[in-house]
Order: structure tokens, then C-alpha cells, then sequence
């Protein structure tokens, strides 16, 4: 692994990386479909007795459906999957699809989802669809104590920035040095422009703030790692031309 040159936004470093990849020699994969006729963007979790799950947008479509947030389990280490539960229902006109996922410290699934409205009735379509012309609801925290068969649910999310136009959750609930932290990315007042963020726990999920931006102006889509001893990493996807830069933090994210 090599580095260049790095930046610093908001307390944390930006570095590009190069990753040597080796491939083994007959080594083989094995590709089949999990869930049919969603788009889904799944993200996985898993629980404390080895139970694999994920939350899903249940719609076939990039989220211009009413929908909601599903999580479905596998006990078979992801050979099959069966529906367990509703995370977070669609409300028309609008639906819920945003999500970030993970698990507290108890053992609870944890589901942070947000969505937008209002959107079309399933199984149709309109040419002129645009999101800018859309609303995002507020971010809800969903939370259940078994494996996502029952739900309970909060709006308990206090959002850094009362500027700002929107705020989505994305990716990992990732277990830090002092509490549970999460992505989110926002966009500018007038909706030209997205900052990525990360907000914390103090209470095992049950509420969060204490927000700190990671990286303005261009990234939206984010995921987070916790290395240990304060230090993290965040790989943010950028707005304009969509790859994927990595950020790092010493001093637990702030």
C-alpha cells in the first residue's frame, strides 16, 4: 500500500492509496440472487449469535416508489434469506430507502432511515421525476431486540447543521471509544453542494448528535471504520465525477 500527498478538512486527512491486489489461483466464487425484484442497496449486519442481516429498500427502483425499509436474515451464512420485519414503513406520499444499519452494544439491530417525498405509486413512472424537486423526511431511528421482527421507533436525531437543506444516513453504525457514531452526508441551502458528517451515540443508538464533518462541498455517500485508540477511517464517495476518497482521524472524529 502506497500514499501521496494529503489534505486536511475539519480534522481529518485526506490520502490517495493505491492497493496492490494478488489474486489466488483457482480460487472460485459463487454468485446467485439473495432477494429478488428489489434494488435494495443492502447493508449487512451482524448479530451476536451469528445471525446475518440486512437492511433493504424494497422497491425495484432507485427509491422514486413509496417503499420501505425491510431487513431480511440469513442463518445459513447467506445462502438463503427469509423476511423478518418492517424497519421503517413508507409513509405516502413519501417512502423510507436512506439507511445506515448496525448493531448497539446490548445486541439491539439498529436502523436509521430517512426517505423522500413525495414520490410515485408503485409500478408507475413519470418522465419529468426529478429528486431536487423532492423533500427528505427526517431521519428515524428504528431499534429492535429481536433479530428485526418487531420494531420500535424514535425521531431522536439532532442534526448538526440547521442550515442545511437535508440530511441522509448512510452506511455503517460502527462501535467507537466512546459510544456508537454513524454517517451522514447534507446538502448546501441551495442543494448544489454535499458535506459528509459523522454524528455519535452516547446511549447504545437510543439518541444522537454531536455531529462533525469529515469532508465539504463534494462528498455525499459514506462508510466509517474504527481502528482503535481515537483513530478512524471514512471513505466518501464524491458528487461530481463518483469515486471514492479516503479520509483518516486521530482525534476519535472530530
Amino acid at each position: 500500500m502506497g500514499s501521496g500527498p494529503s489534505r486536511r478538512r475539519c480534522g481529518w486527512t485526506a490520502t490517495a492509496v493505491r492497493t496492490d491486489v494478488t489474486m489466488t489461483k483457482g480460487m472460485g466464487m459463487e454468485r446467485y440472487i439473495a432477494i429478488d425484484n428489489v434494488c435494495a442497496w443492502p447493508n449487512l449486519t451482524v448479530l451476536a449469535d451469528g445471525t446475518l442481516t440486512t437492511t433493504i429498500y424494497n422497491r425495484p427502483v432507485h427509491g422514486r416508489w413509496h417503499g420501505d425499509v425491510e431487513v431480511w436474515a440469513s442463518n445459513d451464512d447467506g445462502n438463503l434469506w427469509e423476511r423478518r420485519g418492517v424497519a421503517a414503513a413508507g409513509e405516502p406520499p413519501g417512502n423510507r430507502m436512506n439507511v445506515a444499519a448496525g448493531a448497539a452494544a446490548k445486541g439491539d439491530l439498529l436502523v436509521i432511515a430517512s426517505g423522500w417525498t413525495p414520490v410515485l405509486e408503485a409500478g408507475t413512472e413519470d418522465p419529468d421525476f426529478g429528486f431536487r424537486t423532492r423533500q427528505v423526511l427526517d431521519a428515524r431511528v428504528c431499534r429492535s431486540a429481536d433479530g428485526g421482527r418487531t420494531w420500535n421507533h424514535a425521531d431522536t436525531v439532532d442534526l448538526p447543521s440547521p442550515t442545511d437543506l437535508w440530511f441522509i444516513p448512510f452506511g455503517n453504525i460502527t462501535r467507537g471509544p466512546n459510544g456508537l457514531a454513524v454517517p451522514f452526508y447534507s446538502a448546501s441551502p441551495d442543494g448544489k453542494r454535499n458535506t459528509s458528517w459523522i454524528l455519535r451515540s452516547s446511549d447504545d443508538g437510543c439518541s444522537w448528535g454531536d455531529g462533525s464533518m469529515i469532508v465539504a462541498d463534494d462528498f455525499n455517500e459514506t462508510d466509517i471504520l474504527h481502528l482503535g485508540d481515537g483513530r478512524w477511517l471514512a471513505a466518501c464517495r464524491t458528487v461530481q465525477d463518483a469515486h471514492v476518497q479516503l479520509f483518516a482521524s486521530d482525534d476519535d472524529g472530530r
